[in-house]
């Protein structure tokens, strides 16, 4: 995510230093003079190789001169030789160190390389040259994003929004928005996110739906710690209270405090919460309850197959049920080519297990179907699906494995209020 081509950031500066390089002819006759005014000649009539081996024998004859390592740096990345061009400029950055162009140059030569790494160095240095420079700030902060110092470059996108033009000020605040979003927030950014789910199968022939929304407020960009309220909620449709009560599903909403944490430089949150809970069915138990544990998430696609997927998990003590339980689901999708749009196919891997040995706790299915969504950016998508399912430790209702068709819709989203 460069803010100008990488081919096009290499050649930024060439014009500038031709006409600087033509002045050169104008220079008493010396020895490199005479081959600067060759390769001058060479360059124009467009031989660049030649040019560029002529700046060579220049730079032989005195190594310590910067004007003309920048023309061979130059007539080598003319002649397509971008390894060579760089090797140049890091001679002349060390010839001239406090150069803006010089460093700006080396980090876009590092970038054509792949080394991000010695690019974010140059680039580092090119501002320090020029602090006020917004187009560098924001090209540092998308360097830092593809090594994932996200941190390293939240503070660059701030720092292009405090000096750069609207422009530059509208790439670096959208930039932090999906930081944010992502977490990476500065001290006192507040964060929402909600999530829905409503879903029906037709071996329970049970319909569920839950709800959940958090509002945190961001106390550690590093670790994307975050104090939040958090509010659920869950029904089903054949859970009935009572005096002889029939529990498909915890029918209960929740309130409560908590914080959360990734200091690891994995998608992997601890959390910890606490708050009343008020069940939702006739004759159940209300009560003070918390949870704490671990989440995981991630995601991934092939470019050669077509596919791409995400991973989820998670291992929570919940004091509600006096129980630990754990639950992982893979899905690989893949967009139907006749309708790429709009329509993926689906494949779905489950486990569900728990500790103390709970039979509907602890199953593993295994699901095939199609996936209908809005688009990528949608915030809603159906998932239907064939499912099989087996249950681990115990029968339940006699039963050990069973299959069902599964409808299920989900939604999420999420808002960011930076602070300006």
């Amino acid at each position: 995510m460069t803010i100008i081509t990488n081919r096009a950031a290499l050649l930024l500066f060439t014009a500038g230093f031709l006409a600087f390089g033509h002045a050169g002819a104008q220079q008493p006759d010396s020895a490199v003079t005479r081959l600067l005014n060759q390769g001058y000649a060479l360059r124009r009539a467009g031989q660049t190789d030649s040019a560029a081996h002529i700046f060579a024998r220049a730079l032989a004859l005195d190594s310590s001169n910067v004007r003309v390592a920048r023309e061979l740096g130059f007539a080598q990345l003319a002649a397509g030789d971008t390894l060579a061009a760089r090797n140049t400029f890091r001679h002349v950055v060390r010839l001239a160190p406090g150069v803006r162009d010089d460093q700006a140059q080396l980090g876009y030569l590092d970038l054509a390389l792949g080394d991000r790494t010695d690019a974010i160095v140059a680039f580092e240095a090119a501002i320090r040259a020029a602090p006020n420079d917004g187009p560098l700030h924001l090209q540092l902060a998308y360097t830092y994003e593809g090594v994932g110092n996200h941190v390293a470059a939240m503070h660059a996108f701030l720092n292009a929004e405090a000096v750069g033009d609207v422009a530059v000020r509208r790439q670096a605040r959208a930039s932090l928005s999906v930081l944010a979003g992502a977490g990476y927030a500065q001290p006192g950014t507040a964060i929402t996110d909600w999530y829905g789910a409503a879903q029906y199968g037709t071996h329970f022939r049970d319909f569920i739906v839950s709800a959940q929304a958090h509002a945190a407020l961001s106390l550690d960009a590093a670790t994307r710690t975050q104090v939040y309220a958090v509010g659920r909620v869950i029904r089903d449709s054949r859970t009935r209270g009572g005096e002889q009560p029939v529990i498909y599903s915890d029918n209960y909403a929740n309130a409560g405090l908590g914080l959360r944490s990734q200091p690891l430089p994995l998608n992997l949150t601890i959390y910890a919460e606490a708050g009343p809970t008020a069940t939702l069915t006739k004759g159940g138990a209300s009560s003070f309850d918390w949870r704490a544990g671990l989440t995981f998430g991630s995601a991934w696609k092939s470019a050669r197959s077509g596919w791409f997927g995400e991973s989820y998990a998670d291992v929570s003590y919940y004091s509600r049920y006096d129980e630990a339980i754990g639950y992982a689901q893979f899905r690989q999708l893949r967009p139907i080519s006749s309708a790429s749009s709009w329509l993926d196919a689906s494949l779905r891997e489950g486990l569900v297990a728990d500790g103390r040995g709970i039979g509907y706790n602890n199953l593993a299915e295994a699901a095939a179907g199609v996936r209908v969504h809005g688009g990528p950016n949608a915030s809603g998508k159906v998932y239907l699906e064939y499912v099989q399912s087996a249950y681990t430790r115990n029968r339940v209702g006699g039963n050990r494995t069973f299959g069902e068709v599964r409808a299920t819709f989900v939604a999420s989203g999420s808002a960011v209020f930076l602070r300006h």
